[in-house]
């Protein structure tokens, strides 16, 4: 399977056929299981107001699917329901004890993880949350807390929700404790630093807390594994560190977090046009951490050049990159630096002067496999980092296009104005090596989209690999058919 490595709209193509329908699958309610690291395809289905019965929703092929008669069978949205009831504890001393079966206020999720069916909500003050979601197996049900720290996070896997479902209450209790202490090198205590609980198998993460002024938290989790996240701060010089642990049955799980040194030492700098003539003001800087050299963790830290190019910021020892980004409309392009920043260097270090890259001009003929002009294709081009920026422009009636663009590595999309050619991605730094436009042939993929035993007309469609990688979109026609061009099939 060709990789493809970034996502974003493209225009529609329309394309219906004269075959009659046929509905002999039987893979309704989203098709088959999602692998992400298999050889599939999958279908993510943007039904219009004609049929406002059905909601978007993603079928997936089976690997040995015939990939010129595609069956997408879609399905009306479904009621679930439930209420979310918890172990409610009270303080120590408290006349009142602790409630067992209390209603608790939580963010609810229900998604199915790789596609585009995803739901969340937030329960009511008695705990109950109700909502539609397009029927399919493979759900996941995340429930978290408000308060994390007095309950523990709730996750269910591989959920079957093909019908109305009424979960009834769900009793999340109150998880088992997550405890410690955070302090520095020479133990004082470190307050106000966020701390939060994460599941490692699917990253979610329950709602932070800080340590007191003791530099004492706790936590509730399910039993087993768990990441301890602290830092995170918007501001702070102290790094994200995850730490693992393992939460036993009545007993919990108790943390001991040393974070060093935390000296953050004065930087500052200055940026310029690619000549030194002129002072840039309003570049983002953004610093990112490579080897702290006191602490251990992560650490990001932003902000932007003033009138006069400067910047400065606290950071910490240790090995840093430094990203220079002009806004979206400059003349000039983003730029990376090294540096270092000494454990016994002066209390402020001045980096070199940033000068950043005039953009590129690109003047080339977008052209077909054959080597024929494409009037009206369209380009598309994102950066590979920094932040993500897409630039983009339409050729003309020769196929002629100019556009202006960073000298870093980019991703790029032709985007044909027809379905006679598939949308085809390439990478290519145009600093440093001319763009080669040229569109692929591709392979045909076409399908019927239905909605069990009527079709669906005009439905926005998207390919896309079992990563989320786009292979192309188009409209279903009247008769809910569909035909696309892609560069290659997922099987090859």
């Amino acid at each position: 399977m060709r990789s493809i490595f970034f996502v974003f709209l493209t225009t529609l193509g329309t394309a219906c056929g004269p075959e009659e329908p046929s509905f002999d699958t039987g893979n309704g309610f989203g098709g088959a299981a999602l692998d992400p690291g298999g050889d599939q395809l999958r279908v993510d289905v943007y039904p219009s107001n004609t049929t406002p019965e059905v909601m978007a929703q993603t079928w997936v092929a089976p690997v040995d699917v015939d990939w010129t008669d595609l069956d997408v069978e879609i399905s009306p949205p479904i009621t679930v329901q439930g209420t979310v009831i918890g172990y409610k504890s009270t303080p120590f001393g408290a006349e009142i004890p602790g409630q067992a079966a209390a209603p608790i206020q939580a963010s609810v999720s229900l998604v199915r993880p790789g596609t585009i069916n995803a739901i969340r909500l937030q329960t009511d003050e008695l705990g109950f949350f109700e909502t539609q979601i397009a029927p399919a197996r493979g759900y996941r049900l995340s429930i978290v807390p408000n308060d994390t720290s007095t309950i523990a996070i709730h996750i269910e896997e591989n959920l079957s929700l093909i019908e109305a479902t009424d979960f009834g209450e769900i009793d999340i209790g109150l998880g088992e404790p997550v405890y410690g202490s955070v302090y520095l090198e020479d133990g004082d205590p470190v307050s106000e630093l966020y701390v939060r609980i994460e599941d490692p198998e699917t990253g979610i993460t329950g709602t932070p807390t800080s340590t007191d002024e003791n530099g004492h938290f706790l936590l509730r989790s399910r039993e087993g594994e768990v990441n301890v996240v602290l830092g995170g701060n918007l501001g702070s010089t102290f790094p994200t560190r995850r730490e693992s642990a393992t939460a036993e049955a009545e007993e919990g799980a108790v943390l001991s977090v040393d974070f060093g040194q935390i000296e953050p030492i004065q930087i500052a700098g200055q940026v310029f046009d690619s000549d030194g003539n002129s002072r840039q003001k309003d570049i983002k800087v953004r610093l990112i951490s490579m080897d702290l050299s006191q602490t251990q963790g992560d650490l990001i830290v932003e902000t932007e050049t003033d009138g006069d190019g400067w910047f400065s910021r606290a950071i910490l020892p240790g090995e840093w990159i430094v990203e220079f980004i002009p806004p979206f409309d400059s003349d000039f392009g983003p730029l990376t630096e090294a540096f270092s920043v000494p454990i016994d260097g002066a209390p402020q270090i001045s980096l070199p002067a940033a000068y950043l890259p005039n953009r590129v001009r690109v003047v080339e003929t977008i052209r077909d496999a054959l080597g024929k002009p494409v009037p009206y294709a369209v380009l598309n081009a994102v950066e590979l980092g920094f932040d993500a920026f897409i630039y983009s422009a339409t050729a003309n009636s020769k196929g002629e296009i100019q556009i202006d663009l960073p000298p870093t590595p980019l991703g790029f999309m032709i985007i044909p104005p027809s379905g006679n050619s598939a949308i085809t991605h390439f990478e290519a730094n145009p600093g440093i090596e001319r763009l080669d436009l040229r569109l692929s042939n591709g392979e045909r993929i076409a399908g019927l989209v239905r909605n069990g035993n009527a079709v669906v007309p005009f439905a926005y469609i998207e390919l896309r690999d079992a990563s989320g990688n786009l292979y192309g979109s188009t409209l279903s026609g009247s008769d809910g058919r569909f035909t696309i061009r892609v560069e290659s099939l997922p099987n090859e």
